[in-house]
C-alpha cells in the first residue's frame, strides 16, 4: 500500500488511478528479493526464469509513444502524449494513459521524461528523455469506461467515456488475447500445447446439430467441481462486487492494503493453481490442465453454452478468462484438476445485460443444525455436486462475449450466450432458481429460516438436503429414500456421486452411526492458514490469549521505526492493520489453532432427543478504546453448539445489567431462529428453550415489565425478550460464572478453566469423544 501512495504522490497522479499503482507495486514486489527468499525473487520462484530489471520505468512518467504506420496516414503524428501507468500484463509493452484521447493503451515503443516530482508535466520533453524501444511496436487498446473505474455503482474514470466502435478498440486486461490478436500472440509466446485446443464456429443463430469441439484425445472428463475463484489480475481495478460511492474512499484503502499484501504473500506457493492460461501452459502440469479445458469446452459445447456470430459494431461484448483450481480431498490431496471458463461479468451494467443478481447464500449455522439433527436420528448422509451447474440455466438477457482464448477459426466473431455461464452477474441468481424450482416440483418445500435448506417428508421420515451453490449434501433415514431424490436430479442434471458426505463448505466430517456421534472440524483449514503465515514450526500454545490481555489503538505504532516494521508483516490480511503487540496476539491464535487443528465440535445421539438450550454473557465496558462491551451467545442441541459468536454491542452499556441485557436480546434473536428452523426440520421445540444467565439482575429485568428507573433509557428493541419469556419462547435461569460456557468466547482464560469450558461443550478431539 505504501508503495502505491508512494508512486502516486511522486509523480502527482490523480488517487482515481490508485488500482493501476497498486497492480505496479504488486509487479514490482514480485520482481523484489525479500527477508524470506534473499537471493530468489517471488517472479523466480514462480517460474524459474530470471528476474529482468532493465525495462522498469518511473510510474506515472510523462512521455510519448510511438505510433504505428498501419495506424497512421503520412501526415498525422508518429507519437501521441502519455501518462505511465505501469506494465502490460499479457504481452510486452507498458500500460500508458493517452492524454489526447482519453483512453488507456499498451505500447511497445516511447519516450519518457522521468525527472519531474510532484506534478504533472506538461512540456516537451528534452534530450535528457528516457528512450524505450522493443523489437516490435504494437499497441492495444481498451474501454476505458470499462476498465478504468474506481470502485462506485456506476462506471466512470478520470476523462471523458471512450466510444465502442474504435477501430483499435480491445480489452487488453484479458488474460488471453481475443480476435485478431490470437495470431500474433500465438506466434510470439503460446505454447505449443494449446495449439491443439480447438472450437469450430457455428452458423449463426443455430442451436441445434452443433458441430462438437475438436480438442486434443485425452478422453473425457466430466467431473468437474469449481468454485469461482475472486482472485482476478491485481491490475484489474474492476472487482466483483460494487459497493456504493459512499464506501469509496474506505475501499479504496482496504482493497490498496489486501492487494498488494494478500497477493505478495502467497506468491511463491508452488502448489497454487496459476492464475493465467500463460502460466498453466508454462506450469509443469500444462498437460493436465489441457485436459481440463478440453472437458470444459466440451461441456459448453453439449450445452450449446453460446453461438458463434459475426462481430456486431453496436455490440460490446465483455471479455473472458481461464480461472483454473485444483480439487482436493479432506486430506489435501489433489484429485482433480479443474479450468473453468469465467465471464467477466463485472464489466455489465445494470438494466442493460442483466437486472437480477440476489441468491441466498449458504449458512454454516443452518448446516449444523442440520447435522445435529441427523446423528441424533441416525440419518444417512451423502454428498453430490452438479456437473458445470450454471451451463443449466437459460441465459433470459443478450449479452456477447469475446471468444475464449483457445478456440481456432474464429476471427472476426464473438459470442452470444445462451447459457448463465460462471461469472456473469446473473449466473447465480438464474441457477438457484434453476435447481430451486427442481426442488419444488419433486416435492420438497424450503425452510422459512434458511432458504438453501430443503425439507419433504413427514414426522420420523424426513429427506434433507443443504445446498451450497452446485454441492449438497443430502440427509435421510435410510439410502433408499436418498436414491430416490438422486434419481430425481439426474434426470435434469449431471450429478457426480462423491459418497457420504465427508467435506463441505471447509468443514471435515466424521459420522460413525453405530457410536452415534458426528463430528467435523477444520483441520486442513487451519494447516494452510498456519502455513500461510509460516508458523508451521512455531511452538504452540495452551490457550489462545494470555490470561487478561487487553488491546486497544493506542498500542499501534507510533514511531517511524515501529510503522516500519509493522509494514513487513502481512498483518492486514490476517486480522486488520495494528501494532506490534496486536500483531503477536494475532500469531498466538494462529499457534494456539495448531495445537488444537484435531478438536472439532462432537454432537451425539443424545437418545434421539433434539433439545435446544442457550447461554448468554457479556464483557462489560471491554473496549479500551470506547468502552463498548462483548455479547457473547452459545446456542447448543444436544449439547454441542451451532450457534456462536461474539459482537460489539453498539452503544456503551452504563452498567454490567444493561450490557448483560443487551447480550441477552442478542441471544434471544438467535434462539427463535433456531427454534423456527427446528420447526422447518419436522422437530419443532414444545417447551420453552432454556437460556442461561449469570447476572441475576438482567434475569430479574428480563422477567418484569415494572418501571425501573436504572434501565429505563434502555433501547425498546431490546425488550422484546420480556414478551418472549411471556410467551413462554425462552425461559431464563441463572447459572454460576464457572459453568458459563459462553465465557470462552472473548475472555482469555486460563488452561485448566478453559479446557473445562470445552469440554462442557463437548469441543474436543475424535480419540477423547468416548
Amino acid at each position: 500500500m505504501e508503495k502505491a501512495r508512494s508512486m502516486l504522490y511522486y509523480k502527482g497522479v490523480t488517487t482515481l488511478w490508485w488500482a493501476k499503482a497498486v497492480s505496479t507495486a504488486v509487479y514490482l514486489i514480485n520482481r523484489s528479493t525479500n527477508s524470506t527468499h534473499p537471493d530468489m525473487t517471488p517472479y523466480q520462484l514462480a517460474f524459474k526464469e530470471k528476474t529482468r530489471m532493465d525495462h522498469l520505468r518511473v510510474f506515472g512518467s510523462i512521455g510519448y509513444a510511438h505510433v504505428d504506420k498501419a495506424k497512421r496516414t503520412k501526415l498525422e503524428p508518429k507519437s501521441f502524449k502519455c501518462k505511465l501507468l505501469g506494465y502490460a500484463e499479457n504481452s510486452k509493452g507498458y500500460r500508458v494513459y493517452d492524454l489526447e484521447s482519453n483512453k488507456v493503451k499498451v505500447t511497445r515503443s516511447l519516450k519518457l521524461d522521468e525527472r519531474e516530482v510532484n506534478g504533472i508535466y506538461d512540456a516537451v520533453p528534452t534530450n535528457n528523455t528516457t528512450v524505450i524501444q522493443t523489437t516490435e511496436d504494437e499497441e492495444e487498446v481498451m474501454h476505458l469506461e470499462h476498465e478504468e473505474q474506481p470502485v462506485v455503482d456506476e462506471p466512470m474514470g478520470p476523462v471523458g467515456e471512450a466510444h465502442a466502435n474504435d477501430s483499435d478498440m480491445n480489452d487488453v486486461d484479458q488474460d488471453e488475447p481475443t480476435g485478431h490478436e490470437m495470431a500474433e500472440y500465438k506466434r510470439t509466446s503460446r505454447p505449443a500445447l494449446s495449439e491443439d485446443i480447438v472450437f469450430h464456429p457455428e452458423p449463426e443463430r443455430s442451436r441445434r446439430a452443433r458441430e462438437p469441439a475438436r480438442l486434443i484425445d485425452v478422453g473425457p472428463t466430466h467431473d468437474i467441481e469449481y468454485r469461482v475463484n475472486e482472485d482476478d489480475d491485481p491490475d484489474n481495478d474492476d472487482h466483483f462486487w460494487s459497493p456504493s460511492p459512499k464506501r469509496a474512499r474506505v475501499d479504496e484503502d482496504r482493497l490498496l492494503a489486501e492487494a498488494v499484501l494478500a497477493y505478495a504473500a502467497s506468491v511463491g506457493d508452488a502448489d497454487d493453481a496459476p492464475t493465467t492460461y500463460t502460466q498453466a501452459m508454462k506450469s509443469n502440469e500444462a498437460s493436465e490442465w489441457v485436459k481440463a479445458m478440453n472437458a470444459e469446452l466440451h461441456a459448453h459445447t453439449d450445452y450449446g453454452s453460446w453461438t458463434l456470430i459475426r462481430r456486431n459494431p453496436d455490440a460490446r461484448p465483455i471479455g473472458c478468462r481461464w480461472v483454473f483450481a485444483k480439487k482436493r480431498d479432506q486430506h489435501g490431496r489433489v484429485v482433480r484438476y479443474k479450468a473453468r471458463l469465467v465471464a467477466k461479468g463485472f464489466k455489465q451494467k445494470f438494466g442493460v445485460d442483466f437486472f437480477e443478481t440476489y441468491s441466498p447464500v449458504a449458512n454454516m449455522n443452518s448446516i449444523r443444525v442440520v447435522l445435529s439433527v441427523v446423528v441424533a436420528k441416525t440419518y444417512v448422509t451423502e454428498q453430490l455436486d452438479v456437473d458445470t451447474a450454471f451451463l443449466n440455466s437459460d441465459l433470459k438477457e443478450r449479452v456477447y462475449m469475446e471468444v475464449p482464448y483457445g478456440i481456432k477459426n474464429a476471427e472476426n466473431m464473438m459470442c452470444q450466450l445462451n447459457k448463465a455461464i460462471y461469472g456473469l452477474k446473473q449466473a447465480t441468481s438464474a441457477w438457484y432458481k434453476t435447481i430451486h424450482e427442481m426442488f419444488m416440483r419433486i416435492g420438497f418445500r424450503s425452510c422459512g429460516a434458511d432458504q438453501i435448506v430443503y425439507v419433504k417428508g413427514k414426522k420420523d421420515k424426513y429427506v434433507y438436503v443443504c445446498l451450497y451453490v452446485d454441492d449438497m449434501v443430502i440427509a435421510a433415514k435410510n439410502t433408499t429414500e436418498i436414491n430416490e431424490v438422486k434419481t430425481a436430479l439426474k434426470s435434469a442434471f449431471k450429478m457426480k456421486e462423491l459418497g457420504e458426505a465427508k467435506f463441505i463448505l471447509g468443514m471435515e466430517i466424521d459420522h460413525n452411526r453405530t457410536a452415534g456421534s458426528l463430528m467435523i472440524k477444520q483441520t486442513r483449514y487451519v494447516d494452510d492458514v498456519v502455513k500461510r503465515f509460516n508458523q508451521e514450526h512455531s511452538k504452540t500454545v495452551v490457550n489462545p490469549c494470555e490470561t487478561g490481555m487487553k488491546l486497544s489503538k493506542l498500542q499501534s505504532p507510533a514511531t517511524n521505526a515501529e510503522r516500519d516494521d509493522m509494514r513487513s508483516k502481512p498483518y492486514r490480511s490476517l486480522i486488520g492493520t495494528r501494532g506490534q503487540q496486536h500483531w503477536k496476539a494475532a500469531i498466538r491464535v494462529l499457534r494456539y489453532l495448531k495445537s488444537t487443528k484435531e478438536y472439532g465440535i462432537i454432537y451425539d445421539a443424545n437418545n434421539g432427543k433434539v433439545k435446544l438450550e442457550a447461554f448468554t454473557d457479556a464483557d462489560w465496558g471491554s473496549n479500551l478504546d470506547d468502552r463498548r462491551s462483548v455479547s457473547r451467545i452459545m446456542v447448543l442441541i444436544g449439547g454441542a453448539p451451532v450457534v456462536f459468536k461474539s459482537k460489539y454491542q453498539r452503544t456503551v452499556a452504563l452498567s454490567s445489567v444493561e450490557a448483560e441485557y443487551m447480550a441477552l436480546s442478542l441471544c434471544t434473536q438467535e434462539v427463535l431462529w433456531a427454534r423456527a428452523m427446528l420447526k422447518d426440520l419436522g422437530h419443532g421445540q414444545v417447551e420453552a428453550t432454556q437460556v442461561w444467565e449469570d447476572n441475576q439482575g438482567a434475569i430479574a429485568l428480563a422477567s418484569s415489565a415494572g418501571y425501573n428507573a436504572r434501565t429505563k433509557h434502555v433501547d425498546i428493541r431490546h425488550h422484546f425478550i420480556r414478551e418472549n419469556v411471556a410467551k413462554e419462547v425462552i425461559k431464563v435461569d441463572y447459572i454460576g460464572t464457572e459453568d458459563q460456557l459462553a465465557d470462552m468466547l472473548t475472555n482469555g482464560l486460563g488452561t485448566k478453566r478453559l479446557k473445562y469450558l470445552l469440554e462442557a461443550s463437548r469441543i474436543r478431539t475424535k480419540a477423547a469423544q468416548h
